[in-house]
């Protein structure tokens, strides 16, 4: 072989190499669940149809993958029909085996069903009857997972967390951008986050039109979507929702990931990404008498002036995410207060009663029990006592 050929050679090796290292990053989803349970089939039916969609919806057809994609037939993704397996243990492995994420990649492992914690071996899936293993540890998914070597792996489970002991014997059209919020929690982040929707002791709790912690899942990732934001931020803000709401389920999670080198910010920096750092636990609401003289929410400051002000700002805010500026009835210092508020549309959205008053802002004369306004987070560095919490 000449020299010349050989650098030939050499040059287009190389140029290769590079082309298969500059692939864009992909996100690979699996999305499935009990399908066949009678009392709770059409539920997970809808959770399964919901992350789907919003996954897809969220990001460009070239950069995800869905596992037996129902509308490609081209799909590079193929495997058993799990959730309609007589033997879904074996072929939950099936498809993880078959995953072809590279090491620049995502794979997102979602399941919805029945689910409890054994003693000894932790948290498990309660697979309907069939010919597989009723029960699968999440230990061995995650460990099948990590064996594909991506990126990151989102492994997030919607199911119950109840301590059972086991025998010992065993969508839309794609978008072209990414949203940001996405990139942030999926595509700057590395290593594995592993979660679960209901903690140790909690039931996961289910509609006719599915579960809560999906329905949350789904709802948060399309709503403010231009707003990165971080995995514990992300959840606390599930969380938040059940607890205003008198839902005993939080959100339980064994590890998270860290950014990683696309450009997004740590997931646990305490950055105005929607982190909670610098601020305290939900626990803290407005004293009567207090004045609230401004808004801010959606990235923008809104001054009040008047009441029915207030109540459009807070009735037409797109992001749940909001924070008041209030002046304290007994020393005339202003403070901070953060909370969550309900879904648009909900007549109790904040619950705090404000009237005009011919002060600055509006004055507070209630705050709803249960409400979001009842339990809100108050600046670390506010300069007035802490006296109101519960």
């Amino acid at each position: 072989m000449t020299l010349r050929r050989l650098i030939l050679l050499t040059v287009f090796a190389l140029a290769l190499c590079c082309c298969a290292n500059a692939r864009a990053q992909k996100l690979y989803l699996f999305a499935e669940g009990d399908i066949k349970s009678a009392n709770i089939k059409q539920g997970d039916m809808y959770d399964i149809q919901f992350v789907r969609k919003v996954m897809r919806d969220s990001i460009p057809s070239q950069r995800f993958c869905l596992y037996n994609d129902p509308e490609s037939v081209s799909s590079e993704w193929r495997g058993p029909d799990v959730s309609n397996s007589d033997n879904i243990s074996r072929d939950i492995f099936r498809a993880i085996e078959s995953c072809p994420a590279g090491s620049n990649d995502i794979v997102f492992f979602y399941w919805t069903g029945h689910g409890a914690y054994d003693s000894s071996r932790g948290h498990y899936l309660a697979l309907p009857p069939g010919n597989g293993d009723r029960y699968v540890f999440r230990s061995k998914i995650l460990s099948a997972l990590k064996q594909k070597n991506p990126r990151l792996i989102v492994f997030i489970t919607d199911t119950c967390h109840s301590l059972i002991d086991v025998p010992s014997a065993p969508c839309a059209a794609p978008t072209m951008e990414m949203t940001r919020k996405i990139r942030s929690l999926f595509f700057d982040c590395r290593g594995v986050l592993d979660a679960n929707s209901s903690s140790p002791g909690q039931k996961s709790i289910s509609t006719e039109a599915g579960s809560i912690f999906t329905i949350l899942f789904t709802s948060y990732l399309q709503s403010d979507v231009n707003r990165p934001t971080t995995w514990k931020a992300f959840f606390s803000e599930i969380d938040d929702w059940c607890r205003h709401n008198g839902k005993a389920q939080r959100v339980y999670t064994w590890s998270w990931p860290t950014s990683g080198s696309g450009g997004g910010s740590s997931p646990d920096s305490s950055s105005s990404n929607g982190s909670y750092a610098g601020w305290t636990e939900a626990k803290y609401h407005p004293e009567n008498g207090d004045r609230i003289i401004r808004v801010r929410v959606d990235g923008q400051n809104y001054t009040i002036n008047s009441d029915s002000y207030f109540r459009s700002v807070i009735g037409n805010a797109s992001s749940n995410d909001v924070i008041l500026t209030l002046v304290d009835n007994r020393s005339g210092k202003t403070y901070d207060l953060r909370t969550m508020l309900r879904p648009r549309g909900n007549a109790t959205r904040l619950g705090i009663y404000t009237r005009d008053t011919s002060a600055t802002g509006v004055l507070v004369y209630g705050v709803m029990s249960g409400s979001p306004g009842a339990y809100c987070r108050m600046r670390v560095n506010s300069n007035v006592a802490p006296v109101r919490a519960y």
